[in-house]
């Protein structure tokens, strides 16, 4: 099993509510893709951020999200370079800086994930 595939594993393993992102996925492609997955996986947190800033949202939106930005951010620091190219290249820079609530999405960032986004950002 590759580094990616186990990265994607872990975090299916940190957050139960993906699952539901993988199945389809997994319906959708035959097989896991990792990088396919992380674009999926990138508008999931894109929307459940949405969600976690609406008056009425649950406090689970907001723990889900930051669950999975810390797993996110574990990915980055555990020196594997396949899973920091999976998470810089099909996560942070799938996230778009022009939509409304990327700076504030940003701001939830960990420190590696914030360094690998400032390269993105200058291109």
């Amino acid at each position: 099993m590759s580094a990616t595939h186990r990265f994607i594993d872990f975090l299916i393993s940190q957050v139960s509510e993906l699952r539901p992102v993988l199945d389809e996925h997994l319906r959708n492609n035959d097989q896991l893709l990792p990088h396919v997955f992380m674009g999926d996986l990138t508008r999931f947190v894109v929307d459940l951020h949405a969600e976690s800033l609406q008056k009425t949202a649950e406090a689970s939106s907001s723990q889900i999200l930051r669950t999975i930005l810390r797993a996110l951010e574990s990915g980055m620091e555990s020196g594997d370079e396949s899973v920091k190219e999976l998470i810089g290249v099909s996560f942070l820079e799938n996230l778009d800086p022009d939509s409304l609530n990327y700076a504030q999405l940003k701001l939830l960032l960990g420190e590696e994930l914030l360094k690998q986004l400032a390269m993105y950002e200058s291109i």
